[in-house]
């Protein structure tokens, strides 16, 4: 559980955050056992402190499984006259080492998940089953394996019913969300990221509700590759409201909302967001999220018709993430560049950096950065009077063109049919809540009517005694 926001690698949509093992919590786990701590006890802290990295996004794995693990296989297993005890040790071990290597080295993963599953399959722990579904499916997309994906994801939905704690069902439920999203699964991930909100809504307990900006930040990923800019930006104003209500850093937020009002065509906006953001970063910050600034409000700039800026920014943005300390991200930094280059009529230089992120971009297989980077080699080409190059670079485009499109067709088209079921279930259970509503009101008035007719009859049977009572008197 080490993704709580999903990461859009062109879309200049979220900050990138080094993980950290600094937390009040996690420290006060840390402290060393008193003196003569039973092998149970020091057992039991490994456990709690694993689970506390594995629940907690911005925390870090260590070698505490490996610890857990040696002390389990050394004085644990088979040595403490309590069977349950030592098989749901042996299984979480199984687990907390599958889920520290997911991210890393998911091939190594893969077998120790399957175990731990086996194991909680033995004790009949359905709960533990699905968490162990849960990493197989982050290990699956991390692998690129989408058959097993589907597989892993369907045993996750049938088992996560036995996931009885709030939180950690919203979180598998958003980890699904992002898992899905990775293979363009946009409307089975809508849907995750809608149930995990429910139960945040509905129980509102502080760890839940800290993580609902990331859910809102999701969402909005969803609506930005679909190109619905409006949902985008309300879904991630609402991200930001919710950090700040909560005492979180809104900041973590600023490219996706920047890239919002992009996609709006609101640059004036976008810069406000950006510059606001870069004056507020922390030391621990700069680099590669002031790098995503930076190309950010280059794009911004050179839109807004100051090229100079534009470059300035675009230059202190290479600077800080070259394409070989990391090419998805650089590559952007690269082409953002060539643009103002370009702009400001310095087409050679333009040209070889627009050259460098065309081949970062098919190594990539981003079909989006090759859109934008065979337009932009179309024009350079075609302003150097290279118009068989120029023609060449603009037949590319249109094929990578028609690609995405398809693309944003699919996904569109899969999109809408989820909103259509959306759209029946709530008519479904608004057609539920006024049958209840007026089932509720029918009792209502059979009620009033029943006490009407039993007034009525004490009423009469009153006035027959009292007649009867006159007519003894008489």
């Amino acid at each position: 559980m080490k993704q709580l926001i999903l990461t859009l690698a062109f879309g200049f949509s979220c900050l990138f955050s080094d993980a950290q093992n600094t937390d009040p919590i996690l420290d006060s786990l840390k402290r060393p056992l008193p003196a003569g701590a039973s092998v149970r006890a020091r057992a039991e802290r490994l456990d709690k402190i694993i689970w506390k990295i594995f629940i907690d996004a911005n925390l870090q794995y260590e070698n505490d499984a490996m610890q857990l693990d040696s002390l389990y296989r050394c004085c644990i297993h088979g040595k403490t006259g309590d069977p349950h005890f030592e098989k749901t040790l042996g299984a979480k071990v199984m687990f907390y080492r599958g889920a520290s290597l997911v991210e890393e080295q998911p091939d190594a993963a893969l077998p120790l998940l399957k175990d731990a599953i086996r194991q909680y399959a033995g004790m009949g722990d359905s709960a533990g089953m699905a968490l162990g579904f849960s990493q197989l499916i982050y290990t699956a997309s991390r692998l690129g394996d989408s058959l097993s994906f589907a597989s892993y994801l369907d045993q996750t939905v049938a088992l996560a019913v036995y996931i009885k704690d709030p939180f950690l069902k919203s979180v598998t439920l958003s980890d699904m969300g992002i898992n899905c999203y990775d293979f363009g699964r946009f409307a089975e991930a809508a849907t995750y990221y809608f149930q995990s909100l429910e139960l945040i809504e509905k129980f509102r307990t502080s760890a839940l509700l800290d993580m609902q900006h990331d859910v809102y930040h999701n969402l909005n990923g969803i609506y930005n590759r679909l190109g619905d800019w409006d949902n985008a930006l309300i879904y991630m104003q609402k991200a930001v409201q919710c950090a700040k209500e909560r005492g979180q850093d809104p900041n973590v937020h600023c490219i996706g909302l920047a890239n919002s009002y992009i996609g709006k065509r609101e640059y004036q906006r976008a810069l406000e967001v950006l510059v606001e953001a870069e004056n507020k970063l922390k030391g621990d910050e700069i680099g590669q999220t002031e790098a995503a600034i930076n190309y950010t409000l280059s794009n911004c700039y050179r839109n807004l018709g100051n090229p100079k800026a534009a470059l300035a920014c675009a230059e202190k943005s290479v600077r800080l993430l070259p394409i070989s300390v990391n090419a998805p991200f650089g590559a952007v930094a690269v082409e953002e560049l060539a643009q103002c280059q370009f702009a400001l009529g310095k087409t050679d230089k333009a040209l070889g950096h627009a050259l460098l992120a065309y081949e970062t971009y098919l190594s990539a297989k981003q079909n989006g950065g090759l859109v934008r980077a065979t337009e932009l080699l179309s024009n350079i080409y075609k302003a150097n009077g290279n118009y068989r190059k120029a023609l060449e670079y603009s037949e590319l485009r249109y094929k990578y063109q028609t690609l995405v499109e398809r693309q944003q067709s699919t996904r569109q088209l899969a999109f809408g049919e989820f909103n259509r079921e959306n759209e029946v279930k709530n008519a479904r259970r608004e057609a539920e809540i006024q049958a209840e509503l007026t089932q509720q009101r029918n009792i209502r008035y059979a009620l009033y009517a029943g006490l009407i007719v039993f007034a009525l009859l004490a009423l009469l049977l009153y006035n027959r005694f009292r007649f009867k009572q006159k007519t003894a008197e008489q």
